[in-house]
C-alpha cells in the first residue's frame, strides 16, 4: 500500500498472493477518480491476483477493465496440476465480469507464451487447454501482442509471448 506516484491512485488485489508479494498493481490518473469504482466483488481470488476496475466515462462505453499476474508457484505448487487448480479460480471472475453491460478488457502477464498454445507435445498444454475453455465460457478473446520477453540459449535469442488481453469487445 505504500506504492504511490504523484498525481495517480494506486489500486491493489483484495488478497495478497500467496508469497505474500504484491504482483499486480494499477495506476489510473488522480483525475480519472470520480469515474472509477474499484470491483472487490470480483477479486474473489486467494491464489491468483487479479485487480478489476469498473470505468465511466461521460459519452463513453462502460469499461470492466481487469489486471492478472499467473503465478508459477514454487515447489509442489509449481506442478502443472496445482498450476491448473489455481487457474481454475478465475473461471468465477471472468464470467461474472462478462455477464453484465460493460466491455470487458483485462491485461494480464499470463506467464503462458500464447504463440506455443497449439503446440501438441508443450509442457505447459493443460495449463492453456483450461485457460482457452475459461476464456470460451465467459465469452472472451484472446489479443495477442506479439513477444513480451525475451532470453537466451546457447547464444540464441528466443521470444515468447506472456503478456496479452482477453476481452468481449466485438470491435477489436
Amino acid at each position: 500500500k505504500d506504492f504511490k506516484i504523484k498525481n495517480f491512485t494506486t489500486y491493489l488485489p483484495e488478497y495478497s498472493s500467496s508469497t505474500a508479494k504484491v504482483r499486480v498493481i494499477v495506476v489510473a490518473r488522480c483525475e480519472l477518480e470520480k469515474n472509477i469504482v474499484r470491483r472487490p466483488d470480483l477479486m474473489t481470488s486467494r491464489v491468483f491476483p487479479t485487480v478489476w476496475l469498473e470505468l465511466n466515462l461521460p459519452k463513453s462505453p462502460r469499461y470492466l477493465l481487469g489486471s492478472a499476474y499467473r503465478e508459477w508457484g514454487s515447489d509442489d505448487e509449481k506442478s502443472v496440476e496445482s498450476q491448473t487448480d489455481r487457474l481454475s479460480s478465475l473461471e468465477e471472475q471472468f464470467i461474472k465480469a462478462s455477464d453484465g453491460p460493460s466491455e470487458v478488457w483485462i491485461g494480464g502477464d499470463w506467464n503462458l507464451d500464447a504463440s506455443r498454445f497449439d503446440e501438441k507435445n508443450w509442457r505447459l498444454k493443460t495449463i492453456a487447454a483450461k485457460f482457452s475453455e475459461i476464456c470460451e465460457l465467459a465469452g472472451l478473446q484472446q489479443k495477442r501482442v506479439g513477444p513480451t520477453y525475451s532470453y537466451t540459449v546457447n547464444d540464441e535469442v528466443l521470444t515468447s509471448e506472456l503478456d496479452y488481453f482477453l476481452t468481449n469487445s466485438k470491435e477489436s
